[in-house]
């Protein structure tokens, strides 16, 4: 709860965070547990969403195929995505989520986003907390010599 009063310290009003990384039953439960926990104790808005897998972060072939295919409002993490998806994601009604920040923290390819711009997609940035709060809480991105950087 340190980090979390140290978001709120800095201005986070509100936070999403994601459960389906637990590998297990216990694991799952024990996030799901946590969440809960900062929703009743504190005041941040807390949106809880079920990520089984994220679309393509690491480079796991398929993700926005299936998400379009099931009519995913968002498919996130793009960072390893390339013109395959560009072109799958056009003319639907999924947004695609780019998370700069983790690319840099994971030392993953620039994302394609102007070229997802300049393909007529609307795109979103986020922050993932879990980088904000290994970065000291502090989730901003400031742009230096043409490179995100996590502050």
């Amino acid at each position: 709860m340190v980090r979390i009063r140290e978001i709120i310290s800095l201005g986070t009003g509100a936070v999403e965070t994601n459960s389906g990384y637990g590998l297990t039953t216990a694991d799952e439960l024990k996030m799901l547990r946590v969440i809960k926990r900062i929703k009743d104790t504190t005041a941040l808005e807390v949106w809880a969403i079920f990520l089984g897998a994220h679309a393509n972060e690491l480079d796991f072939p398929g993700g926005v195929q299936t998400g379009v295919k099931y009519g995913a409002l968002s498919v996130d993490h793009l960072e390893r995505s390339g013109e395959q998806e560009i072109a799958v994601l056009s003319g639907t009604g999924t947004m695609p989520t780019l998370l700069p920040g983790s690319a840099l923290f994971l030392g993953l390819p620039e994302p394609l986003a102007r070229k997802m711009v300049d393909s007529g997609l609307a795109v979103a940035l986020a922050v993932a907390l879990a980088l904000a709060l290994a970065s000291g809480g502090n989730g901003n991105l400031k742009r230096e010599k043409n490179h995100l950087i996590l502050c």
